[in-house]
Parts: structure tokens; sequence; C-alpha cells
């Protein structure tokens, strides 16, 4: 989806420069910037949990051309309870795993309209949840 920009902040300190607010995340914070953008982001975490899977199934599915519809399920397995979303788009490359879907901030949804993501948090939505999920 796209996102109008944003003009970027400037902020004048005592020292009389101009410098733009930037975003830099050390090794030692990167647990905490996690914290932040999936346990702080959603108020209603089990419900945008199961909205942005199943968008990014729904922008999976579509732009496979495949009309088929993403199935939702709860499987019981051993007495616990599994939340499955199956969508039949074209997968994705452990490349594209490890360089977008696994980075917050990173899309492939920024430059259209057609699909529902942009952010690059919407794959991280379980995390606001529970501290592990399967992808397969």
């Amino acid at each position: 989806m796209k996102v109008k920009e944003q003009k970027r902040t400037t902020v004048t300190g005592t020292l009389g420069a101009d410098s733009a607010i930037k975003v830099e995340v050390s090794d030692k914070k990167k647990d905490k910037m996690m914290a932040v953008l999936s346990q702080g982001l959603y108020s209603e975490p089990i419900q945008s949990t199961v909205r942005e899977i199943v968008c990014n199934g729904i922008d999976a599915t579509t732009k496979a051309g495949n009309n088929e519809p993403v199935v939702v399920d709860l499987v019981t397995e051993d007495g616990s309870m599994f939340f499955t979303v199956q969508d039949f788009g074209t997968g994705m490359s452990p490349q594209v795993i490890r360089d977008i879907y696994s980075k917050p901030l990173e899309s492939t949804k920024e430059d259209n309209n057609d699909e529902f993501g942009y952010f690059g948090l919407g794959s991280k939505a379980p995390l606001a949840y529970t501290d592990s999920f399967t992808l397969i």
C-alpha cells in the first residue's frame, strides 16, 4: 500500500547544528526494539495477529493469480490448540524469508495499492501474543 511520504523531522540542539532524527539500533537494544514493535504495537493482539496473517495470505494468493480462499483453522493436537493459516501463493524463498519477512520494516508492498501491507510489521504480529511461531 502506498503511504504519503512524511517530511523528515529535524531537531535543533544547543550545539547550534540541525540533525535529522535517525533510527539506529545497537545489538544491545534489538530486544527492546522487538518488544516495542511486537508487544507494544497492538492493543488487541489476538485479533491483530489473525488479521495480519490472513491479510498476508490473501496478498500472497492474489499475487499468484490464484482464486483459492485462504484457509483459517484452529487445530487441537496433544491438548494444545494451534491457529493455522494456509494460503495458495507462490511461497517465499529462503532469501526472501531472511532478507524481508524476518526483518521489521522491510516490505515488498510499499509501492502499490493492491496489497494490504506496507510497514513490514504484520508478519511479526504473532509476537504480540506469543514468543514464537512456525512458518511452513
